[in-house]
C-alpha cells in the first residue's frame, strides 16, 4: 500500500508542476529567432553567426526579457515568412507590416525602429529631390521580389526590376555602380545610407527619401509562440527605448564608419 500511495503522491505532484507555467527563464533555453540578410540591421559573418545592429538591439531587449539561449537562423526571406508561420522559429527579426502578414503573425503594438522609404539614384540623373512620381517615370528601379512595397512604389507606371536573393541592397548597388538600372528602391533608408557611406562610389550616388510617411519595421512573432512571449517583449523594448533608440545607435555606427 505504501509503494501505491507513495506512487500516486508523485503523480500528483508530477502533474501539479507540469500545469505551472514556465518562467521566463525557462521559457528562454532555446529562443528560435529567424532573419534574412538586411545591411546594416543583419548580416552573417564568416562563421554564419548573425551579426549587426539589429542583432546587438535586440540582444539588449532578450536580456531583459530573461532570455538565456537566443538563437539566430539565417533564411532567405520568402522561407522566413513560411517559417514564422509553421512555428519553425518563434520570431522574425525585422519585418515590415502589410494586410497579408497581419492575417497570420502577431505584431507588437511598438515597432522595432521607423524608416523611410527611399531610392538611391546616380547624381548624374539631376534628380535631387522627390515630390511627386514625375521623376521616376523614366527611370528603371530595382526592387526586392517578394519584400515590402510602400503605397508610393506601387504605382503601376513606374518600371521596376525584381531581384531575387539574399542580401539585396550591396548586390543593387553594384548594379547602379555598372549603369545596369536607373534607382535602387528600398523601404528602409537605413540600409541605403549605410551602403553609401561605404561605398566608394558615394560621391555620385543620391539617396533620395519617397514623399509618404515612414514606416515601422517589428519584430514579429508566430501566433503560437506570441502567447508566451509578446507581453514580455513589449515591456523590454519600452524599456531598451528609453535607454537608447535604434535611430541612435544607427548615427553612432555611421559616424564610427565615415570616410575619413
Amino acid at each position: 500500500m505504501n509503494g501505491k500511495r507513495t506512487l500516486g503522491f508523485l503523480v500528483i505532484v508530477w502533474g501539479i508542476l507540469m500545469s505551472i507555467p514556465m518562467s521566463s527563464g525557462s521559457r528562454a533555453k532555446d529562443f528560435r529567432v529567424g532573419y534574412f540578410q538586411v545591411s546594416p540591421h543583419v548580416m552573417r559573418d564568416r562563421n554564419g553567426e548573425a551579426k549587426g545592429l539589429a542583432v546587438d538591439y535586440f540582444l539588449r531587449i532578450a536580456e531583459k526579457m530573461g532570455l538565456s539561449d537566443t538563437r539566430f537562423k539565417w533564411l532567405p526571406l520568402q522561407r522566413l515568412v513560411g517559417a514564422l508561420q509553421h512555428n519553425q522559429v518563434d520570431m522574425a527579426l525585422l519585418l515590415a507590416r502589410n494586410p497579408e502578414r497581419e492575417a497570420v503573425f502577431v505584431y507588437p503594438r511598438q515597432p522595432f525602429c521607423r524608416a523611410r522609404p527611399g531610392i538611391a539614384v546616380p547624381a548624374a540623373h539631376g534628380i535631387e529631390t522627390i515630390e511627386s512620381i514625375d521623376p521616376l517615370l523614366t527611370l528603371s528601379i530595382q526592387v526586392s521580389a517578394g519584400a515590402y512595397r510602400s503605397a508610393f512604389i506601387q504605382d503601376p507606371r513606374i518600371h521596376l526590376e525584381p531581384m531575387h536573393g539574399d542580401d539585396y541592397t550591396p548586390r543593387c548597388f553594384l548594379k547602379l555602380r555598372r549603369n545596369r538600372i536607373d534607382g535602387c528602391y528600398q523601404p528602409d533608408h537605413y540600409a541605403l545610407l549605410f551602403e553609401a557611406n561605404k561605398s566608394t562610389y558615394r560621391s555620385r550616388i543620391r539617396i533620395l527619401t519617397l514623399p509618404e510617411p515612414p514606416i515601422g519595421l517589428y519584430s514579429v512573432f508566430s501566433r503560437k509562440s506570441a502567447a508566451s512571449y509578446l507581453q514580455s517583449y513589449e515591456a523590454a523594448l519600452a524599456e531598451v527605448v528609453r535607454e537608447i533608440s535604434y535611430e541612435d545607435l544607427f548615427r553612432e555606427l555611421i559616424q564610427r564608419n565615415a570616410p575619413e
